[in-house]
């Protein structure tokens, strides 16, 4: 009797069509973080705010990175495997946290919309585990996704003000 073997599991190879979600919420994260801070001088929303150098710095930074640094595992750890699932709530937090820092109007409203905002941009770290999942096109993507990134850091900190 002739028994017909069962197809072998196939792997589906990473598309490099899923990295356009997180990657726009990575980007966006990315000009959130420099977004506040100035190259010729006193940034504006300290003034408006009426923040010391180091109250900005506080508020501003620490308080970004350490909520980015509070999702990135989970960005990286299910951001592959359940992309969808990690880049909506992602995007979520993202955007409830910019709508935040933009009314605010004292330094505690100002750090919650950075630090909500900061939890986005650490699970949209799904792009990376997406790229690294790429099997074809993966140097292209990481190039293009790199270029942008470095782009939005750059446009944060010349439209600051």
């Amino acid at each position: 009797m002739y028994v017909t073997p069962s197809p072998p599991h196939v792997t589906r190879p990473g598309a490099w069509w899923q990295v356009f979600g997180p990657g726009a919420a990575a980007l966006i994260g990315l000009f959130m973080l420099t977004v506040i801070y100035r190259f010729d001088g006193l940034p504006e929303i300290q003034h408006a705010l009426h923040l010391s150098d180091q109250g900005l710095l506080l508020i501003g930074l620490v308080a970004y990175l350490v909520g980015t640094a509070l999702t990135v595992p989970a960005g990286l750890l299910l951001g592959a495997r359940f992309p969808t699932a990690v880049t909506i709530p992602a995007l979520g937090f993202l955007f409830f946290g910019v709508l935040l820092a933009a009314f605010a109007n004292a330094g505690g409203l100002l750090m919650a919309g950075r630090a909500f905002a900061s939890l986005g941009t650490g699970a949209a770290a799904a792009t990376v585990a997406l790229i690294l999942k790429l099997r074809e096109r993966r140097g292209v993507v990481l190039g293009v996704t790199a270029a942008l990134a470095v782009l939005a850091c750059r446009w944060g900190r010349s439209s600051a003000g």
